[in-house]
Formats: C-alpha cells, structure tokens, sequence
C-alpha cells in the first residue's frame, strides 16, 4: 500500500508543475485521474493497511460494543444497507471514499486556482488522515467543506444543512455551527486584528492550562464530550507539547505567511478571507484543547483543516518565478507524507 501511495503522490507531482501548461480540459483528465485512483486505493484498502480500519470492520459485524454509544446515525444506516445487501465491510469502505474523496475534490476543484496543486498537498495529510483512517471524520469535513462553499455562494441555508449533514457523519461536526457566522467578505483592519490575535490568544491558554471543560455545558457534544470532561476532572488528561508535531508548527507557519501577505493574495483569489477565519479556528481549537487532551485537541480541530490545501498554494502568488513557490510547497509535503507514513505509520 506505501509503495502505490508514494507512485500516486509522485504522480501528482509531476502534474504541480505540468499545471501551468496544460490546457483547461487535459487538467480536468488528470485531475480526474488522480481522484480516481485515490477512490480506488481508499476503497480497496485491507484492514490491515490502516490502524483504524480493523475496529471499523469489528463494529459492522458486531464484534465489538465498545463505541456502539458513540457511533453516528449515518453509520450504522450504512453498515445495516451493505449487509441487507449481502456485502462486507469493504462495501462501506467504498461508499465512505466515494462521499469523502468525490465530494472534497469536486469543491477543490471548484475553489482552487491550482487544482493540481492542492490535490497534491491534500494527499500528503489529509488523503491518508480522513478518506484512509477516521472515514466518519471524513465525511463530515467534506459536508463543511460544501458549507463554506455555499457561505461563498452566500446560500445560508444551504450550508446550514450541509452542516447538519455533517454532524450525522460525526457528532464533533457540531463545531461547523460557527461557520454559519462566517462571510467571505474582505478583511478589514478589525478582521485583520482579529486573526492575527488568534495564535498568541491560542498560545496564552495552553501557557496557562486553561480547562474549558469547567465552563462547557454537559450536554453539548454528547457521550463524547462527557467522556472528555470525566477524565478531565479526575486529572486523566494527557497532554504534549507543542514543539512535537512538526504539522501542527507548519500549519501555524502557513497561517502567519498567508495572513502576512493578504493584500497581494486578495488581488488573485476571492476565497482567502473566509479559508483563513477557518483555519485560524482550527489552530485556536487546538492550541486551546491541547494542555488539556491531544487527541481530542487534534481531532475536534482536524474537522476544519478543509481550508489547509487551498491556502498553502496562496504561495504561489507572493513568489516569482511560480515554480519556486510550487518546489517549496511539493519539499514542504514530501516531507509530510513521509511524516505521516514513515513516522505516525498512517498506511502500512
């Protein structure tokens, strides 16, 4: 499975800097080649490939209890439609990839000046991260990704129901509430201020071990949050410290580059604003939550990490020659799929 990964994602390589050459409908041909072998791999994966698939294949037989609390509506309808229709766990798999990777690279496509260039970046992390492991997770972000598209088109109500998909998906999508509030407007002076006071607001309550489980109300979130705030109360947090995740400190460079150079971004792209009141959210979740609980720090965060692709090739507007900007985004996630494959064991 690794080796075919790194073909698929030196393949999408090759594409980031074919991109500016190719005409509109062979892009769309390779783009759609890409995607379709990302569906393929996601779909036909084994069990074993992946470290949460093997728990997902004991849930649709019914070998295990342990999470049957925490387990959405949308899963267990589909789990219930594939073995009326007499199919395996694969099957599931399949419909999974088909909602996450069709539906992510549909609005990518949509969204992006360089499609190839942020599918590319999209399969260094979260390719493997929400269509290959938390698939749940996964089909949730891809239903925020569609409400931040209709908040473009400014379609209220249509990006409230995609968020109400979401949460069916996942139960920590109700977090996808707070993009309802959002507008894809420039950013003002305010605005501006704004964002730039999210990180060290985000750093000064994970200095202080800040607990927001002390002011959050028992009933939002679900059996999920209340777990969370059992464990926090009897001291079983566990935390770690920033400086581990080389993403996570990428992320926070990304965030800071691209605010820095709003106003030459702006000029060539529309969707910078509401990309980058979204992934400033992401980071002061996380920064927020990780004094108290890594995992659900990353996980509560990672559900927005939809803007990530899209604004890491805003570089490629503040840099000339363009294929500079392009080489130092492709070194930049070559570094992370190797990350994420050779060190967190993402695939196998």
């Amino acid at each position: 499975m690794t080796i075919w990964l790194y073909i698929l994602f030196a393949f999408a390589i090759v594409s980031v800097f074919l991109e500016d050459y190719l005409k509109d409908r062979d892009k769309l041909c390779i783009y759609i080649v890409i995607i379709a072998s990302m569906l393929f791999f996601a779909a036909m994966r084994d069990v074993t490939t992946t470290p949460d698939s093997e728990a997902y294949e004991k849930m649709f037989y019914g070998k295990s209890n342990i999470f049957a609390n925490f387990v959405e509506p949308t899963f267990t309808v589909i789990a219930d439609i594939v073995r009326f229709l007499g199919y395996g766990v694969g099957a599931v798999f399949l419909i999974y990839a088909i909602i996450n990777i069709v539906t992510k690279g549909f609005l990518i496509y949509k969204i992006s000046m360089f499609p190839l260039t942020t599918i590319c970046v999209y399969i260094s992390h979260l390719y493997l991260l929400h269509d290959m492991i938390q698939i749940r997770a996964g089909a949730a972000a891809a239903f925020l990704f569609m409400a931040t598209y209709y908040i473009i088109k400014e379609r209220k109500i249509y990006a409230a129901i995609a968020v109400g998909v979401a949460i069916l998906f996942h139960f920590s999508a109700v977090l996808g509430l707070v993009l309802l509030f959002y507008n894809n407007k420039p950013l003002d002076n305010l605005r501006m201020w704004i964002l730039r006071c999210v990180l060290p607001a985000g750093l000064f309550l994970y200095a202080i071990k800040f607990n927001i489980f002390s002011i959050v109300p028992g009933f939002i979130g679900g059996l999920k949050m209340e777990v969370y705030k059992s464990q926090a109360e009897m001291g079983m947090m566990d935390s770690i410290s920033l400086v581990e995740d080389p993403l996570i400190l990428l992320r926070i460079l990304v965030f800071g580059y691209t605010l820095y150079f709003y106003n030459t971004i702006k000029e060539y792209t529309e969707y910078a604003s509401i990309l980058l009141k979204i992934m400033g959210t992401s980071l002061f979740i996380f920064l927020m939550f990780l004094c108290i609980n890594r995992i659900f720090a990353y996980r509560l965060s990672e559900l927005l990490y939809i803007a990530d692709p899209v604004i890491m090739t805003y570089m490629i507007y503040t840099i000339r020659p363009v294929w500079v900007g392009k080489t130092i985004i492709v070194v930049a996630n070559a570094a992370v799929i190797f990350w994420c494959v050779e060190v967190l064991k993402y695939v196998q």
